[in-house]
């Protein structure tokens, strides 16, 4: 049972991942967007800047997401050989993971804090991760 629900939690993940990548745009799309950006407002330009700091947490959350399931899958390969607080931290991880993914593929506007948050608790999960991945010897 537990296999099973780690490999759904990765493939949740991967899923996620997958949902938050970045868009291809064209040269014309991006030269467009460009001069649009140029003539943008003092009003416009601080809408920016969220946007600028939400892309950056979604960066973030990618990066973590990528992490998180490189752990996942080494756990997956044996889950007998970790202890029960391992896979438990797992789940909890992966179920902020995908709420923070939920959150952040919205178009719903958040607080600076909001996204410092976010952003400090995906270092923590870095952080973690690096950890487990040095004691599994996981490259």
């Amino acid at each position: 049972m537990k296999k099973f629900a780690l490999l759904l939690l990765s493939l949740t993940l991967c899923f996620a991942l997958a949902a938050c990548g970045g868009s291809d745009t064209s040269a014309d799309e991006q030269a467009a967007a460009d001069d649009t950006a140029a003539s943008t407002t003092a009003d416009e330009s601080a809408d920016t800047s969220a946007t600028s700091d939400k892309q950056t947490a979604i960066d973030e959350f990618n990066a973590t997401s990528a992490a998180f399931n490189e752990v996942a899958n080494a756990i997956n390969a044996d889950p007998s050989a970790f202890d029960s607080d391992v896979i438990d931290t797992m789940q909890q991880m992966s179920d902020l993971l995908n709420q923070y993914q939920q959150m952040l593929s919205g178009d719903d506007e958040y607080t600076q804090e909001d996204l410092d948050k976010m952003t400090e608790w995906f270092g923590q999960v870095q952080d973690w991760v690096d950890q487990v991945k040095a004691d599994l010897n996981i490259e």
